[in-house]
């Protein structure tokens, strides 16, 4: 019957669970009510079904061990029924005591239940008092408010004044088209530096790059005023079916360009079926076109200390993107054509930073 008592403090236990983490304080009562409704309801129903079927049980033992008991004259059978009578007290003043324990033992696991439930309670106090979920002060947070508001209020203005010069830049324009000043130029210096030629090359703001990497592909896109990402899509992601740079003169997405991430080479520079149109330009065969490129991406051409152009072991027009050289450009003398397209290897990508410039 222990058994019974485990099994009935466990179901108790997994009752007030269901109150909740931490109940609230007429929780206590439910569960009480949950513990007297599962001795009325469970246990003493099983106990009045099995009871007689216990008894039952115990005679066939014995009547199987020892043999059924013989016929007996009257006298003989009104001893057995006081026998009977007997034993059938004792065994329920036995189980009388034995379910005061049980309840006793209820009681008690539901009392050290509530106990270890409210040490768990304090310490969740404690939880939020010793890690505090933001450390920042209220001050600091108060003061980034008022100055992102600032700055809110300054963008409106700035906004404004930059939509009323294109309205008016608009006008003049319609108006009076002869005259505008003419196609503004980017210079492009190159070091000057002994021994290094001295040139000046210029570069119309028109300028359109080949769009192999991202960065170039945004480039080309906004000199095409298309718009970077859009239609609830963002501009680059490894999940579009088409590689590479692309945009749309048509259909959904008219107007806007995407950059397709991986996919080979082949995949990049395809072809593309209408509506859909591939951004491109050209590789660079001239120190010229290649100063020009790696001007607009922001690149130094060559260093203060060593010339843009000579005879580097990568041929044709190419950066690098860390290291010692990092943020500059150069043009590899004496290459052919084909070295001068050559992708460079991905070990040198990789551990040097060097890419090829193609715009």
């Amino acid at each position: 019957m222990r058994y019974q008592v485990a099994i009935a403090t466990a179901c108790i236990a997994a009752q007030s669970a269901a109150v909740g983490q931490f109940g609230e304080a007429s929780a206590s009562d439910l569960l009480e009510q949950m513990t007297q409704q599962w001795y009325d309801d469970v246990f003493m129903v099983f106990f009045n079904e099995n009871k007689d079927e216990v008894e039952a049980s115990a005679i066939a033992n014995l009547e199987h061990s020892k043999g059924k008991l013989l016929e007996t004259c009257e006298l003989g059978s009104d001893c057995r029924q006081k026998s009977k009578k007997t034993y059938k007290e004792q065994i329920s003043e036995e189980w009388k005591t034995l379910i005061k324990g049980f309840k006793k033992d209820v009681n008690a696991q539901v009392l050290k239940t509530k106990k270890t439930v409210t040490g768990a309670f304090d310490d969740a106090v404690i939880c939020e008092v010793d890690f505090p979920c933001c450390t920042t002060p209220e001050t600091t947070i108060r003061n980034y408010y008022i100055e992102i508001t600032n700055w809110k209020r300054e963008v409106t203005l700035l906004t404004s004044e930059l939509d009323l010069l294109i309205t008016k830049r608009t006008e003049m324009e319609t108006n009076c088209p002869e005259v505008l000043p003419a196609t503004p130029e980017i210079v492009v210096p190159l070091p000057k530096k002994d021994g290094c030629p001295v040139v000046i090359e210029t570069m119309p703001s028109d300028y359109v790059c080949e769009a192999l990497t991202q960065a170039e592909c945004k480039t080309a896109a906004e000199i095409h005023d298309y718009k970077i990402g859009g239609q609830g899509f963002d501009f680059a992601s490894d999940t579009f079916a088409q590689k590479g740079c692309y945009g749309y003169d048509g259909d959904h997405y008219a107007g806007f360009a995407y950059f397709g991430v991986g996919g080979t080479e082949s995949e990049r520079t395809s072809t593309i079926d209408p509506p859909g149109n591939r951004i491109s330009g050209t590789t660079h065969y001239d120190q010229e076109s290649c100063a020009k490129a790696a001007n607009s991406q922001g690149y130094e051409i060559g260093s203060e200390k060593t010339c843009f152009a000579g005879d580097w072991n990568e041929k044709g027009c190419t950066a690098y993107t860390k290291g010692e050289w990092a943020g500059s450009a150069w043009w590899g003398t004496g290459g052919t054509q084909e070295q001068m397209a050559q992708t460079v290897s991905e070990e040198e990508s990789n551990q040097e930073g060097i890419i090829r410039i193609n715009c």
